[in-house]
């Protein structure tokens, strides 16, 4: 069991395991662990992957942002232009 407050999650590239299974995975980032879930079906995985975003809040940047050009950059990143797509 686990608490889903505070917790990131980021969707894993499927890797190759034996010649036979295509495996899926997951991992949620909590504070000071992480913690990798695997599957072998993807429509299951796309399900868990869906019901656990919706569980912890998530939301992705490009679904209420249009990324543009970059307009700046700093000693750890790049600053981009985003239009609010609602306004």
């Amino acid at each position: 069991m686990y608490a889903l407050s505070n917790v990131f999650m980021r969707e894993d590239k499927p890797e190759q395991y034996d010649s036979d299974w295509l495996v899926h995975s997951f991992t949620l980032i909590f504070s000071g662990k992480e913690r990798r879930f695997y599957n072998l079906n993807e429509a299951d995985h796309r399900l868990w992957m869906q019901k656990l975003q919706q569980a912890i809040g998530y939301q992705d940047i490009l679904s209420h942002y249009e990324i543009k050009d970059s307009i700046g950059k700093g000693k750890f990143g790049r600053v981009k232009l985003g239009i609010h797509k609602k306004t």
